[in-house]
């Protein structure tokens, strides 16, 4: 049997009940029962996918069934102790955070879901979240504790459990994932997206400079098919930024996935 250390446990010498990082990153650690494999979700990172993926594998729901069961069962699969210390196998999806937090952005603020009174609250000084561009995200995001304000622009390593995974996939190449987790795990992904609406891969993507176009106007382009595309979103200054507050997001995925990093690499 593997050991497996966990990450966040031994930094402090605290009651590991009240060690903060540990304890978050355990909420986000989910149980496969049948395959005594555990998964660390992160939101934006296929996570409704790899949740509706585990919830039909544990035989709680079917395939045809309703995706919107898992919004309301984030914390059903959640692994004991004893499960984390003796998975035969653990893994997580990271993504390239610029594009992460593009996605963030063009789903959770453009699309007024609640997560945007996190970033911005009704009657803000600079306005509402539907004023709010991608620069201005980024500029509040990237300021003092906020970008930990949110689970779907938090820091990806905030979600890493352990010290090691056996695999890390790339968001990028969610097909290769696809293939080695039926090989690995006799595992097959139920492609979610179609079911979501939080993607953008049936909307026209649009190069150009869409930095400081407020919210409710992109969500306007979206209602009729089109989208910016994250490189449209950013610059030199938001680049900079991002390089900057998520130096460890940036230095996790280069390292863990062999990817390349947008305006990085």
């Amino acid at each position: 049997m593997k050991r497996r250390e966990l990450l966040h446990s031994r930094l402090s010498n605290g009651s590991v009940m009240v060690n903060e990082g540990h304890g978050f990153a355990a909420k986000f650690a989910l149980a496969l029962y049948r395959r005594r494999a555990i998964y660390s979700f992160i939101p934006k990172n296929a996570c409704s996918t790899m949740r509706f993926t585990l919830a039909v594998d544990n035989g709680f729901l079917r395939a045809t069934d309703s995706i919107q069961w898992i919004h309301a069962n984030n914390g059903a699969f959640i692994a004991p102790q004893p499960d984390l210390a003796t998975a035969d196998f653990t893994f997580t999806i990271l993504r390239c955070p610029f594009d992460r937090l593009a996605s963030a952005y063009l789903d959770k603020i453009v699309g007024m879901h609640r997560d945007a009174w996190d970033f911005r609250e009704e009657g803000h000084a600079s306005g509402t979240a539907m004023d709010a561009s991608f620069t201005d995200f980024i500029r509040t995001i990237t300021s003092h504790k906020s970008k930990r304000q949110n689970i779907h622009w938090r820091p990806q390593s905030d979600f890493m459990l352990y010290a090691d995974y056996d695999r890390y996939y790339a968001f990028a190449d969610i097909p290769a994932m696809t293939r080695d987790l039926k090989a690995v795990l006799d595992l097959d992904i139920l492609d979610a997206r179609s079911m979501t609406g939080h993607g953008r891969g049936s909307l026209t993507k649009l190069d150009g400079d869409y930095a400081d176009m407020p919210a409710l106007d992109i969500a306007l382009l979206k209602r009729d098919g089109q989208c910016p595309s994250t490189q449209s979103l950013y610059t030199d200054e938001t680049i900079r930024l991002v390089s900057k507050c998520y130096k460890d997001d940036i230095r996790l995925y280069r390292k863990r996935t062999g990817q390349p990093c947008l305006f990085i690499d």
